[in-house]
């Protein structure tokens, strides 16, 4: 038997390996997971020296940043942004 594609019209559908992103993304978010955000960064790096190419640099400095944008109803302006940094380091 042909496993069937699953129906994504389902409005309770959801990709696995998008929701397991969003949820590292989430918890490296939150003050309870701060030592995600190691992890993270480290994924990052090991990720980009795995495909460096000639002449290619590996990263030096790894900033953690959350953007924000707040929508306000219409007519109430315009939405304001937020910048949040919430780890960095260098090699």
């Amino acid at each position: 038997m042909i496993p069937r594609a699953a129906d994504n019209s389902d409005e309770r559908y959801s990709e696995p390996l998008q929701s397991r992103w969003k949820r590292a993304l989430e918890r490296i978010a939150s003050v309870a997971h701060t030592d995600y955000r190691l992890e993270y960064a480290r994924h990052i790096c090991r990720t980009h020296e795995l495909h460096l190419g000639p002449g290619d640099v590996p990263i030096a400095t790894v900033d953690v940043h959350d953007a924000e944008r707040v929508i306000v109803a219409p007519g109430e302006g315009p939405p304001t942004f937020r910048d949040i940094q919430f780890w960095s380091r260098r090699r």
